[in-house]
């Protein structure tokens, strides 16, 4: 790193005039960025982590007031006028937003707005921009650049469309690149690329980078050192290890520990200890309004070491140790010599004692043990999750296939082709059971969950429920009898409620159609907000007077109203916060365990996966390619699309980050209107280059079938099947 730095920023307070009063959304922030220095900010939604960075681009909006100081080379930007600004963004300081599609023009192709970014701070032919376009394209790993630059934003995927604007970002050579939430919502693989290529991106032009995010895996990535933010105010900061290993602030020690790991961790983290528990650490209650921040320390209502200190007054960053690692906590120093007293215990043991002697893993504050009480929540509760009897089968689908028809003009339509979506899977689920089904956007996860959803018969094959054919409902009186036994919880919380009903009747609505009496409707409401932890209080309260996650609890509430024995889970927190995630995660094992439901559990991330589910089924083009239990799959993957999707999910843990080699698919998921002949991962299949000519042709010619795993003594491993031309013996 160079010893001046690029960007400094010192005492930034943002606020914005509303309505209701002053809102401060940043309060004193302070940092320096050098030249090749990767620093993160982490902190939940509102915390101010976008409000500082749109202060430093100056695109804040007009109600926003800005003090401080925010100086690029020396510059100050605070004051400058548009014309000085606009001639900064950039050039010297370029931005990635969150939502590639919004941040691109529909009308424009790709390579038309690329040169545009060239031409506005460069001085040079047209000839040269379109080359340079070209360069980019190529750069950022886009295939068959010159046929692309004619492309328009619509024909990309997610992930490269996001390639798109960091070539974009980069195309001046800035001297900072500010990254906000640039992998939210994209597969895990295609997360990876993207922060390959911000990596490069950052290395070829001897750029800073400023990243934002939630997740503490990318942070454990690609930065070199943190800020963690919550409440407008940096509550710690310092080195990646530092804030990792070391972390002195019960906000930090709360988020860490809400994450689920898809490895076993290889190094060890004095302050991650969910593990030995079973349940994430999940920070109680929601982030302050800014409109008025409580007295003292603004996490004092939520930390559970908050005494008469914490609200005398609010704490400043105080250095804890050398060189630069700071804390806003009055008790600092009491975890700093709580961790480094057990880490020093950890150390002097024994590999087999670390492993044997779990209690001695250092108590996480935000971990409890206890599982919701619902012991007056649900007096028609009839499942009995601790019965001996063999437990049967509430789920079976057989060689099922969901296709959809193409069709092509609006006039006389004509069809022209075959949305392959589910392509003969086989899947099972058991009383109790939670299975985990996984993969990329467009592999048919969603398409699985509808086709069980609809009770109708699939294109081919057959789907039981309960025992009972689906195709011999033929009538509506026996599909609505069996619906009340399956329900599913959707992806975004918000969109799934009606924004125009009050938490009561969102909950009662289910009830209703199925004629409860008004009686009933009122008891079992009240049951079911206890359940999922709502305060009555809630019950007149809309959708949109609620936080993310006390609306998928209510979503949840919902989902359970009727009773149902198997609940189909659509990416439930992929869409929360990384602390409010830990809540839901642990409130569905609680329910898990009360109710004996059934999950079938649709995610793409591997981790959460992991922790929650028991077996897993591993989805790629509406074919399932391996299946087996969650531990031997995730220990010893044998086909190479799991390895790749276990191989890209990011490890909060810098250390193991350091040392990984990945493993990632080979260009775009192909088109499920047309995929390829033979193994449909043979197109982005990495072993398949390492294999000879015969065998490649193999896997270009031949389907594969799903096969047991073998063991390194030729033994079968039970229940672990995988469709691959050439497994691997488990070592």
């Amino acid at each position: 790193m160079s010893a001046e730095p690029i960007l400094e920023v010192n005492d930034l307070h943002v606020h914005y005039a509303t309505e209701a009063g002053s809102l401060a959304a940043v309060r004193g922030v302070d940092f320096s960025l050098h030249a090749g220095e990767a620093l993160a900010i982490v902190g939940e939604s509102g915390s101010g982590k976008s409000a500082t960075a749109m202060a430093i681009m100056g695109l804040q909006p007009e109600n926003a007031q800005v003090e401080g100081s925010i100086r690029l080379h020396g510059e100050p930007l605070l004051g400058a006028d548009d014309d000085r600004l606009s001639s900064l963004r950039g050039n010297s300081i370029a931005m990635v937003f969150q939502d590639p599609l919004s941040s691109m023009t529909p009308v424009y192709t790709v390579g038309e707005q690329l040169i545009e970014s060239i031409l506005v701070h460069q001085t040079c032919l047209y000839k040269a921009a379109h080359a340079r376009a070209l360069e980019l394209l190529d750069l950022v790993g886009i295939p068959e650049p010159q046929l692309r630059m004619t492309s328009y934003p619509h024909e990309f995927s997610g992930g490269m469309r996001q390639r798109v604007l960091i070539a974009m970002a980069i195309a001046n050579n800035p001297d900072v690149i500010i990254a906000d939430e640039p992998t939210t919502a994209l597969d895990v693989t295609i997360q990876a690329q993207v922060l390959d290529v911000l990596q490069k991106a950052c290395w070829e032009a001897q750029a800073a980078l400023l990243i934002i995010t939630h997740d503490l895996g990318v942070v454990a990535r690609v930065a070199d050192s943190a800020m963690v933010m919550y409440a407008g105010k940096v509550v710690e900061k310092g080195s990646v290890r530092d804030l990792f290993y070391h972390s002195c602030m019960p906000y930090t020690i709360g988020l860490l520990g809400s994450l689920p790991t898809a490895r076993n961790a290889s190094a060890y983290s004095a302050n991650t200890s969910h593990a030995s528990s079973g349940r994430l650490s999940a920070i109680n209650g929601h982030p302050p309004t800014m409109l008025s921040l409580p007295n003292g320390c603004s996490f004092a209502p939520r930390c559970p070491l908050a005494d008469q200190a914490c609200l005398d007054m609010e704490p400043a960053l105080q250095k804890v140790a050398e060189p630069h690692h700071h804390a806003a906590c009055v008790h600092h120093q009491t975890i700093k010599q709580q961790a480094l007293t057990h880490v020093q215990l950890f150390q002097s043991m024994s590999e087999s004692q670390k492993n044997r002697d779990s209690d001695l893993v250092l108590k996480d504050p935000f971990v409890s043990d206890k599982a919701v009480d619902a012991k007056s929540a649900s007096d028609s509760i009839v499942y009995d999750a601790t019965s001996t009897e063999p437990k049967g089968s509430v789920l079976q689908m057989s060689a099922v296939e969901k296709h959809y028809p193409l069709y092509k003009g609006a006039v006389f339509r004509r069809r022209v082709g075959t949305v392959y979506a589910v392509d003969g899977i086989d899947l099972a689920i058991d009383e109790g059971e939670t299975l985990g089904l996984v993969g990329e956007s467009g592999c048919g996860k969603s398409s699985t969950a509808l086709s069980i959803l609809d009770l109708k018969p699939p294109t081919h094959g057959t789907i039981k429920l309960f025992g009972e054919n689906v195709a011999d409902l033929n009538s509506h009186q026996k599909r609505l009898a069996l619906r009340k036994s399956i329900q599913i919880v959707f992806q975004d919380p918000m969109s799934s409620l009606d924004p125009r009903m009050p938490v009561f009747d969102l909950i009662a609505e289910p009830l209703r159609a199925f004629a409860y009496s008004e009686q009933a409707i009122s008891q079992r409401v009240n049951e079911l907000m206890l359940l999922v932890g709502l305060d009555t209080g809630f019950m007149d309260r809309f959708a949109q007077q609620l936080s993310g996650g006390q609306c998928q609890r209510v979503c949840i509430a919902r989902a359970l109203a009727l009773e149902p024995r198997l609940v189909i889970l659509d990416e439930p927190v992929s869409a929360l916060d990384v602390s409010v995630r830990a809540g839901i995660v642990n409130l569905l094992q609680d329910l898990k365990a009360m109710l004996g439901l059934s999950y079938l559990f649709v995610a793409h991330d591997l981790a959460l996966v992991r922790h929650i589910a028991d077996r897993v089924a591993v989805m790629y083009l509406g074919r399932i390619v391996e299946t087996g239990s969650v531990e031997s799959v995730y220990a010893n993957p044998r086909h190479p699309y799991t390895r790749c999707l276990l191989s890209a999910m990011p490890v909060p843990n810098p250390d193991e980050e350091a040392k990984r080699i990945r493993q990632v698919p080979l260009g775009e998921l192909p088109n499920p209107a047309n995929p390829p002949t033979g193994c449909h991962f043979h197109t982005r299949c990495p072993k398949k280059q390492t294999l000879p000519t015969e065998q490649q042709r193999q896997c270009v010619q031949e389907s594969p079938g799903l096969s047991a795993v073998m063991l390194y003594d030729k033994r079968v491993r039970k229940g672990h099947l995988a469709a691959c031309h050439f497994i691997e013996a488990e070592q």
